[in-house]
């Protein structure tokens, strides 16, 4: 009997009763005086945990004690201490939410702004372990230009993780930002948003959308004038005709990103742009050896300026393979050696991994 009477509570809370339950809240959230009700609305902007340093510097009222004024609240149970943080949680999700809804849009996009600016302060030595949460603050506060740059870092360290399906939500948001707020104001970052969401999609091995994606935002890039990001774009697009058995076409475009490449003079982008020529020359098999060889080693320089260790080890492997590919088997074991050598010294289990496969 017991059971049933919370499993009837439950299926009431879970509906009908989440409303009645909101109204509840909002009447005890009503009780409380002004002052206290708006030190728990700048909480619930923060978050459902929110930081007593940043709250003091929100609220910015000097002649209040805050943590004495959050003293009864968590009598009355609106919020708890966790004591391993320091930090104030909201009790129930409920409460934080009826405290959000209540502040007017205008207030609560200013509050955002402020909470955002207040993080991004104490928080500068270590913006990337706070990138996420200052993309939401600055997007509500209608800031499109940090809250863009802001998603383009969380998807850059969603990409140093390899987590390429997060990463590229992180980017679809950065450009959704910047074509629906932005109005075109910032296009350097656009087109590192752009870059950001093919790479996802290149390493997510979605083919036809690197290459719709390239397609659709290269005209745009081309608009501003020679830049590393086009480079990038082109690499994909190479990459992604290739996929698709279209070697002339990727050719054509791999050529064009090292043209670009060496107008920009960054090193990166040479580095890319002459990798992706070389494998594409690779394949077509009609380039003499002594000028892949002389490709060959001109890449390896760019990377190692560049210090790209996945486009260095992609240089040691194609070389390797080209020379695999013209019978050359004793000079290509020579050059997997050369790149197990540079992964043991730089560390990277990924260089020994693709060494390993390509001698296996």
């Amino acid at each position: 009997m017991q059971f049933l009477i919370r499993f009837d509570i439950c299926c009431l809370v879970g509906s009908k009763g989440r409303a009645a339950s909101q109204l509840l809240l909002t009447a005890r959230v009503d009780c409380l005086s002004a002052g206290d009700r708006f030190l728990l609305q700048v909480g619930a902007v923060i978050g459902r945990k929110f930081h007593l340093r940043v709250l003091a510097a929100v609220v910015n009222s000097p002649e209040i004690d805050i943590g004495q004024s959050l003293a009864p609240m968590q009598v009355a149970q609106f919020v708890y201490r966790d004591e391993s943080s320091g930090d104030y949680v909201f009790k129930h999700a409920l409460v934080r939410e009826a405290l959000y809804d209540s502040l007017l849009s205008t207030v609560r996009a200013q509050l955002h702004l402020k909470v955002a600016k207040e993080i991004e302060k104490y928080s500068a030595n270590r913006l990337i372990e706070v990138a996420e949460v200052l993309a939401h603050h600055f997007s509500i506060a209608d800031q499109p230009e940090p809250a863009s740059r802001y998603l383009c870092l969380a998807g850059r360290i969603s990409l140093d993780t390899y987590s390429p399906e997060e990463a590229e939500q992180y980017f679809r948001q950065a450009l959704t930002t910047y074509e629906t707020k932005s109005r075109r104001e910032n296009n350097s970052g656009m087109a590192k948003a752009v870059v950001g969401l093919l790479e996802a999609l290149y390493l997510s091995g979605n083919v036809l959308e690197t290459k719709r994606i390239a397609e659709f935002y290269i005209p745009r890039l081309e608009e501003e004038g020679p830049s590393p990001e086009l480079v990038f774009a082109l690499y994909y697009l190479s990459l992604m005709l290739c996929n698709l058995c279209r070697f002339r076409e990727g050719e054509v475009k791999a050529q064009q990103a090292l043209t670009i490449a060496e107008k920009t003079g960054d090193v990166k982008a040479l580095a890319y742009a002459r990798s992706c020529l070389f494998f594409i020359l690779n394949i077509l098999g009609q380039t003499p050896l002594e000028t892949m060889e002389a490709m060959g080693a001109q890449l390896i320089a760019d990377c190692e300026k560049a210090s790209d260790k996945y486009c260095l080890n992609w240089a040691y492997f194609s070389i390797a393979w080209d020379y695999f590919t013209r019978g050359l088997e004793s000079v290509a074991r020579c050059w997997l050696a050369k790149l197990i050598e540079s992964g043991r010294k730089r560390r990277d289990q990924r260089a020994l991994g693709l060494a390993n496969w390509a001698l296996s």
